[in-house]
C-alpha cells in the first residue's frame, strides 16, 4: 500500500489517504514552473477530471512540491497545473525532501500514481497514465 500522506490542503486541513478508502485515487506530483507538469495537466489530467471528476468513487489528489505556499496557492488559482476542484495538498515547503517523495523514490515531475480502492499502487508513473484515453481506461478498470 502507498504510505499515508498527512499533507495540508489549501484550507490548512490535514488530508490523509485513509479518507479515501474505497475510492480510486490518482496522485499527481508537480511544482510551479514544471513545463511537463503544465502540459500533462492541460492535455490529459484536466480532461480526465472533467469527464470522470463527478464520480464519487474517484479522488484526484494534487501534490505540490513547491517551496513557497504563496506560489502554490497562486498556481491553483491559475489552473495551469491543477484544478481548484482537485484535492490540492502541499509538502510544507520540503519539496523533493518530503518523506512522501523520498519514501516513494519520486525523482521528477510530473509523477502520476494510481491507487486501487484498497490503497495499493496499481500503476506508478507508467506510460498509460499520461494519455487521456489510457488514463480513463486505467481508472475505469479499478472502479
Amino acid at each position: 500500500a502507498f504510505p499515508e500522506l498527512d499533507l495540508e490542503d489549501v484550507n490548512g486541513k490535514i488530508r490523509s489517504l485513509s479518507e479515501f478508502k474505497d475510492k480510486v485515487v490518482l496522485l499527481d506530483f508537480w511544482f510551479t514552473g514544471c513545463g511537463h507538469c503544465e502540459v500533462f495537466y492541460k492535455t490529459t489530467l484536466s480532461k480526465v477530471e472533467a469527464s470522470l471528476g463527478l464520480h464519487s468513487d474517484i479522488a484526484f489528489i494534487s501534490v505540490s512540491l513547491d517551496q513557497e505556499k504563496i506560489k502554490w496557492k497562486k498556481s491553483i488559482d491559475k489552473g495551469t497545473y491543477t484544478s481548484p476542484n482537485a484535492i490540492n495538498v502541499y509538502t510544507k515547503g520540503l519539496g523533493f525532501k518530503h518523506p512522501v517523495v523520498t519514501l516513494n523514490n519520486i525523482v521528477g515531475c510530473p509523477t502520476v500514481i494510481l491507487l486501487n480502492k484498497m490503497g495499493k499502487i496499481q500503476y506508478f508513473n507508467t506510460s498509460n497514465l499520461y494519455q487521456e484515453q489510457t488514463l480513463v481506461e486505467a481508472i475505469k478498470e479499478l472502479q
